[in-house]
């Protein structure tokens, strides 16, 4: 993914902007899900997907639509969700309005974009023919329709449209809230920056209104990080979305700068719309709320970090700035840009490690209560809680009593499916038992047939799914 970050956008970004915005990316998603499991998977090909359009519309080659429409059913055939990803063809729209573009150009796009889709639908259906999984394929579709229309559900169509609007809302609501603090703090430093010349009682009284000022800053900086509410999952904190709401914010004012200024430039646009697209399609692909968009920071970030680099470290840009509030009788100095942006950096890099810690941190963020082990070959090096430990060592020692029948069945319900992988068991009925197509009558009918089919002790149990190996909170009956 870092590769691909790099080659399709340094040249716009810049390449150590682009560099040190995919190094925040890849510390931001490494702290959730370390490993490259089918989120990771998923954010690949929205990256792949966007990235050839992008390539599309600014090189204006018709053979990178073809390309992203291949990749658009490949996203959509490996999660379903994903069909969220068809917004992307808003590139193609935007490019066609701000560009004025022929119609029949812009048709011509589509349609290459479609015949892609259409080519790659037709060799996965015909995959799925042969091996004979058109069944299932079909019933993964039904079965994702009944979980969006179920009222209440967690996956519904009703939270994916209030985590889409509000959760975003409620990111951008705490980004803007750090942007105002920000300004607020470069006005007292540039008081700081501007008592040279000043009389000495003059100078003592801005020193004071400086401080003021400096300290408002400060604390909105710290509450703009905990205006949202934490999440609630485990070891979960408000990093992910309080820092996907700035990065909103800095891209939405650089997209801005970009389509209304007499330097703009039309690529940064186009870049900057598919740098917003990649955290909205994580979120709606996956139905989980705003906790996702660590994993999604592969464009945005990039893109931050040069709109940051170029109005910083420009001394056009601060010109640009002076020749406004000098009207004003306004000068703000070049050193209190600086120091600003380095009060800025640290508190944000506080905050970033304190997320990265906590959810990195996922038994326990007190590193010492890990001196414990699960009684597993299978994790013979992973060390975890007390509480936890005795919890899965305790299953284990009800199943190593059971009496040997080989191929003995397991019930599993919940999110610790990894169960399955330490004791080498197969489970008889529907793991997810609380899916809302899992009716009842199928889990009574699935119940019978186990009853008549294993006549000894049936061992049931449930669990909450933790990083260590997917255990938490077991419960043993029989």
């Amino acid at each position: 993914m870092a590769f691909t970050v790099y080659k399709v956008f340094h040249k716009y970004l810049g390449d150590l902007q682009t560099l040190f915005g995919i190094l925040i990316a890849i510390m931001a998603s490494d702290t959730y899900l370390n490993i490259f499991n089918y989120h990771q998977f998923n954010v690949f090909f929205l990256i792949l997907i966007l990235g050839f359009e992008f390539k599309a519309v600014v090189e204006k080659k018709f053979k990178y639509s073809f390309v992203a429409g291949i990749f658009l059913t490949l996203v959509v055939f490996s999660r379903m969700g994903s069909i969220t990803a068809l917004v992307t063809c808003f590139i193609y729209v935007f490019s066609y309005l701000y560009n004025n573009e022929d119609v029949k150009y812009f048709m011509k796009h589509l349609g290459v974009f479609a015949g892609g889709v259409a080519a790659t639908f037709g060799v996965l259906a015909a995959f799925l023919a042969i091996t004979g999984q058109v069944e299932y394929f079909i019933n993964n579709i039904f079965r994702l329709s009944g979980i969006a229309s179920t009222a209440g559900s967690g996956y519904s169509m009703e939270n994916l449209w209030s985590t889409f609007i509000f959760g975003n809302l409620d990111a951008i609501a705490s980004g803007v809230i750090y942007l105002a603090a920000s300004m607020i703090l470069l006005l007292g430093m540039n008081i700081l920056f501007s008592l040279k010349g000043i009389h000495p009682k003059k100078i003592i009284l801005n020193i004071a209104f400086s401080a003021v000022v400096i300290g408002i800053a400060v604390y909105m900086l710290v509450y703009a990080y905990d205006v949202n509410t934490v999440p609630n999952w485990p070891q979960m904190t408000t990093g992910p979305s309080f820092f996907i709401g700035i990065l909103y914010v800095v891209t939405f004012c650089y997209v801005f700068f970009n389509m209304y200024s007499k330097n703009g430039n039309p690529d940064l646009i186009i870049l900057g719309i598919c740098a917003i697209m990649l955290p909205l399609l994580t979120i709606a692909g996956s139905n989980t709320g705003t906790k996702h968009v660590i994993l999604a920071f592969w464009i945005i970030a990039p893109f931050a970090v040069s709109a940051v680099c170029r109005f910083v470290f420009s001394k056009a840009a601060l010109e640009a700035v002076n020749a406004m509030t000098e009207k004003y009788g306004l000068k703000i100095r070049h050193g209190a840009v600086l120091a600003c942006t380095g009060i800025i950096l640290v508190c944000m890099g506080v905050k970033f490690a304190d997320m990265l810690y906590c959810t990195m941190n996922f038994d326990s963020v007190d590193r010492s209560s890990l001196r414990y082990f699960v009684n597993s070959d299978k994790l013979k090096y992973m060390k975890t809680t007390e509480r936890e430990a005795d919890a899965v060592n305790g299953v284990l020692d009800c199943i190593n009593h059971l009496d040997e029948e080989k191929e003995r069945p397991l019930m599993v319900f919940g999110g610790a499916i990894l169960m399955y992988s330490l004791n080498e068991m197969e489970s008889y009925v529907q793991p997810w038992v609380t899916n809302p197509n899992y009716t009842e009558e199928k889990l009574k009918e699935d119940l019978k047939l186990a009853k008549e089919n294993w006549r000894k002790n049936r061992l049931l149990y449930s669990a909450e799914q933790t990083i260590i190996m997917g255990l938490r909170n077991i419960i043993t009956m029989f």
